[in-house]
């Protein structure tokens, strides 16, 4: 069995988050080599392409991991049946007894130190879709911005709220978030929006689950008790957001420039398999006084296992102090709309899900303060600002801030599923934004319509450049 199996790794994995139990997918590129897909040991990484290569991993999904990849999305169409093919024949390689067994010595051919490998996004995503599905972030979220007694919306008892992510903005862990620009709230005694550098940027704690299989045909839902076929795995997510921005936009459609300059998602896929001693009963839902929908519907038995137990930390830190600061210790368990729930009401109207689709949780909050996901939470809205190590207090992120996000779940016997970091550091805001620029003091819109002497998030009009009759600077080409 695979928990026989998880006593007899290499040395090396034991106590790391990356036992033989895990086996997560990742890709990743070495010194100079092209990109290729890995399995994480321990320490080290597997190189699956050199393994195939071999003939040492030689099932039909193996094959859709060879050679030069850049992404698992072969991979990911391919059904469950043969991504549980691929673990068990993964699985019998790296144990006792094998020639890649910790006994034989054989995988030093084969493993490149993790330390020295840079990862790539894992998957190419075709479309992302954030839920709002914690129960106490929506409640704490909803009383900052509408009032107690109006902090759920009359639907989120019945339905999990969600709104449509930008894909292309999906980065792995590592890539740094620039500050984005955008309009935020008029200041006091003022009618007009300011436009400037976010002042009150935020992380978002949260799960991210991939999307595989085969797609369902368009018009073709997906009932509940069949979604979880459609997941692969799991990683980590930061939605990075701009709290400013987003208190401005965000009515009547939702969030959008305020979230979609970045979303990292942790380097490894955790498979849905690793994650099964984490099973754990998804939170009671009784917010609504009658049944849910049909299609939402979870029996007793599918409900004592729709959550995972998956311990979340958030760390602040940057250069100079002399430690981190932990801001955030929750567990997905809190999730109040399961995933199975997520995917039925995400194809309930014939929506086709794609291999390499990300679905997310939202902020996971739990009821207590220091498992809240998010600063504006964490701070009730920059109100209760938190000590730093080095004295100073944050309400929100400050440029140089690094913001770090881990996860592990129990696995089989004490073993411990890790998911890697999910991390980046806040880089500052470009130095202007200009839109188009038709003579010095007057800002022009790019379809000629002059604003008059305008300036930008508090610079004087004079700050605008000279670019010349007509012609439009991009924000690109003032860095």
């Amino acid at each position: 069995s695979e928990c026989s199996r998880s006593a007899c790794v290499e040395p090396s994995a034991e106590g790391s988050p990356f036992p033989i139990a895990n086996l997560p997918l990742g890709v990743f590129e070495h010194e100079g080599l092209g990109p290729r897909v890995g399995v994480a040991l321990g320490d080290q990484i597997m190189d699956v392409r050199a393994l195939v290569r071999d003939g040492l991993l030689e099932t039909p999904a193996a094959a859709a991991l060879g050679g030069e990849r850049d992404s698992l999305n072969d991979f990911l169409a391919l059904t469950p049946d043969a991504w549980a093919e691929f673990r068990a024949e993964a699985t019998d390689l790296f144990s006792v007894g094998s020639p890649l067994g910790p006994d034989r010595g054989g995988h030093a051919k084969y493993a490149v130190p993790q330390a020295g490998a840079r990862m790539r996004l894992p998957f190419r995503v075709g479309d992302y879709t954030d839920y709002y599905s914690s129960l106490d972030h929506a409640r704490n979220v909803g009383t900052m911005f509408r009032g107690k007694d109006s902090a759920l919306m009359a639907n989120w008892g019945w339905l999990p709220v969600a709104y449509h992510g930008r894909a292309s903005s999906v980065v792995v862990s590592g890539t740094d978030p620039r500050r984005p620009w955008g309009q935020v709230p008029p200041a006091a005694g003022e009618a007009a929006p300011t436009f400037q550098p976010s002042a009150k940027l935020d992380y978002e704690l949260e799960l991210g689950f991939v999307i595989g299989g085969p797609e369902n045909p368009l018009g073709t839902p997906v009932p509940a008790k069949d979604a979880e076929a459609r997941v692969f795995g799991a990683v980590l997510v930061n939605d990075w957001s701009a709290r400013d921005v987003q208190r401005w936009e965000y009515v009547p459609l939702g969030p959008f420039l305020s979230k979609s300059f970045s979303t990292a998602v942790s380097p490894w896929v955790v498979p849905l398999a690793a994650l099964e001693h984490a099973r754990c009963a998804a939170p009671v839902q009784d917010l609504h006084p009658e049944p849910l929908p049909p299609y939402l519907a979870e029996a007793g038995p599918a409900r004592a296992r729709a959550a995972f137990d998956i311990a979340l930390q958030v760390d602040i830190s940057r250069a100079g102090w002399p430690r981190s600061q932990t801001v955030c210790e929750g567990n997905a368990r809190t999730v109040y709309w399961s995933l199975a729930q997520q995917v039925a009401h995400h194809t309930v109207s014939g929506c086709n899900l794609r291999a390499g689709d990300l679905i997310a949780t939202g902020t996971i909050s739990g009821p207590a303060p220091e498992s809240r996901g998010c600063l504006l939470e964490r701070t009730w809205g920059g109100a209760e600002p938190l000590q730093m190590p080095d004295g100073t207090t944050r309400a929100f992120l400050e440029d140089g801030d690094t913001v770090t996000i881990r996860g592990w779940a129990p696995g089989p016997g004490g073993s411990r599923i890790g998911f890697g970091e999910c991390v980046g550091t806040i880089q500052p805001a470009h130095p202007a934004v200009v839109w188009g620029v038709a003579a010095p003091h007057t800002a022009q819109q790019p379809d000629g319509g002059g604003r008059g002497a305008v300036g930008l998030g508090g610079l004087p009009a004079g700050a605008w450049l000279d670019a010349g009759p007509g012609r439009l600077l991009s924000p690109s080409a003032l860095v």
